[in-house]
């Protein structure tokens, strides 16, 4: 199974993909797809609007994202140098 990349979020507005190549279908692990599978999607995608949403229930600012939960967690787990995400 993949993942289908159709849209990105930029500055609190869904746009598409900044270039052709970020329109993409990514393979998924068994362990992501039991995870998924344990949120009880719907296979058309009408389960909900976000997969990921923020505590709020809106979209998540990346910007925010990496500064409190993406960079400490990387801290946290020894990692060097840090990653992109």
């Amino acid at each position: 199974m993949r993942a289908r990349v159709r849209r990105a979020v930029r500055n609190g507005r869904i746009k598409c993909p900044k270039t052709e190549g970020s329109v993409r279908a990514d393979p998924l692990q068994s362990i992501a797809l039991d995870a998924l599978d344990a949120l009880d999607l719907l296979p058309d995608g009408s389960g909900r609007e976000l997969l990921f949403p923020s505590p709020r229930g809106a979209y998540v600012d990346l910007h925010n994202f990496r500064t409190r939960e993406w960079r400490p967690a990387q801290i946290a787990a020894g990692i060097t140098p840090l990653r992109r995400i």
